[in-house]
């Protein structure tokens, strides 16, 4: 459903979400078989059409969980903060496994944490970390589909709550280095 809400209905097409979990989906003219079983096919929305996805278990609840800790700022003030910190967060890197992992690891008891940390780490520096580090999961389960034979045409389409944010979406058009674009839809499924 998501994929119709997002105008992702043809072969190439594909889509990005960035929900409690995160998916990153592509259309498909063929059903994908995946030996390592870390991947999803599902029927498309009509005969002869296939999505298959990457899914993780952790994308925009690592944020809400950073973001609680941190006191429950307004995401608008969020993205501000984010902002002020150039690419790649000072070296702090954030593994975003807090529930297990899905696409790649299928692993129920992997567990995440910061690395990187030293006296001048900001909240800014590790906020910017949750966010590339949700966006390299998402890279990485788009890399296995990638082995699979699956690839956008041209663009991805970004939904769920995580698109609402602009540094973020920049961080998925640096990080896939495809184009990104918006549905006009807040709520697509």
């Amino acid at each position: 459903m998501q994929g119709i809400g997002n105008g992702v209905i043809h072969p190439g097409d594909a889509s990005v979400n960035i929900g409690t979990a995160g998916q990153v989906s592509f259309q498909s003219d063929r059903p994908i078989l995946n030996p390592d079983l870390s991947t999803n096919t599902c029927c498309g929305y009509q005969k002869g059409y296939w999505v298959a996805m990457g899914a993780i278990m952790n994308a925009g609840v690592c944020l809400k969980w950073w973001n609680h800790l941190l006191g429950s700022m307004y995401y608008g003030e969020i993205d501000k903060m984010v902002e002020r910190v150039a690419p790649g967060s000072k070296g702090i890197i954030f593994l975003p496994y807090l529930n297990g992992e899905r696409t790649p690891h299928m692993n129920p008891d992997i567990s995440g944490g910061f690395v990187g940390l030293n006296l001048s780490t900001g909240k800014a520096d590790m906020t910017r970390a949750v966010m590339e580090g949700v966006t390299y999961a998402l890279y990485q389960s788009a890399e296995v589909c990638k082995m699979l034979g699956l690839s956008a045409n041209g663009a991805l389409i970004a939904s769920g709550g995580g698109a609402r944010s602009i540094p973020w979406r920049h961080m998925i058009a640096d990080i896939f280095g495809v184009a990104v674009k918006v549905s006009t839809t807040e709520e697509q499924a």
